[in-house]
């Protein structure tokens, strides 16, 4: 999906794309979704969704609060934002939104979410000043527990069942140390850094895992 909301597909491994909705939702589109054949986009303000093979889009408006969020919907189709106030949760298909998880602090950006085999969820922040969070919630993310995981960009599952995070930092004697992953063997409970660095600062931003593991 493009800023301006075209919905381009592809069926050869990304060889070619062609657009298959040349729709557009009246709004600049900061995040989307797909889950079970419907699209979700949102920007500030504003959340849309649509069936794939419809032609027109279903708006709602948002809380005003929420600002470049981050769109993530469960196989359930309970919908939650991420942003810098937070995380918002909807369990009526956006008609209205309670805010789960409350910063008013505004320096943690809620970015990246997970649903895993059992319904348990993670939600990881990246800090703009201080240290990110991965929050852990088992009732359809009602509630959330902090688990000592520290910052995250992204979430992968291998076949094994561990979760992958990207983008996890920490600090040792007062100064940062890097850390791009971390894995976790419980279901996102405990956390192990790998990869540390004390050079750089990398910043993992997104990852794919492949048959191999």
């Amino acid at each position: 999906v493009t800023k301006e909301g075209r919905i381009y597909a592809t069926k050869d491994n990304c060889e070619t794309m062609c657009c298959i909705s040349d729709v557009k939702p009246e709004m600049s589109v900061d995040d989307y979704y797909y889950s079970n054949d419907k699209i979700y986009a949102v920007e500030t303000g504003k959340y849309a969704y649509k069936e794939i093979d419809d032609e027109e889009w279903s708006y709602t408006d948002m809380p005003n609060n929420i600002h470049n969020p981050r769109i993530f919907v469960t196989n359930a189709g309970t919908i939650f934002l991420g942003s810098w106030q937070g995380i918002h949760k909807s369990s009526d298909g956006g008609a209205s939104w309670s805010h789960v998880v409350v910063d008013d602090s505004y320096v943690k950006y809620f970015g990246s979410f997970i649903e895993l085999e059992d319904g348990a969820i993670l939600a990881g922040s990246t800090p703009y000043i201080g240290d990110g969070e991965i929050l852990r919630s088992t009732d359809d993310g009602d509630t959330w527990i902090k688990t000592n995981g520290l910052e995250s960009q992204d979430f992968v599952i291998d076949s094994e069942g561990n979760i992958i995070s990207g983008a996890l930092k920490a600090s040792a004697g007062g100064a940062p140390m890097w850390y791009p992953f971390a894995i976790s063997y419980d279901k996102g409970i405990t956390w192990q850094t790998i990869m540390d660095y004390d050079f750089l600062y990398p910043r993992v931003t997104s990852m794919v895992i492949d048959d191999n593991n």
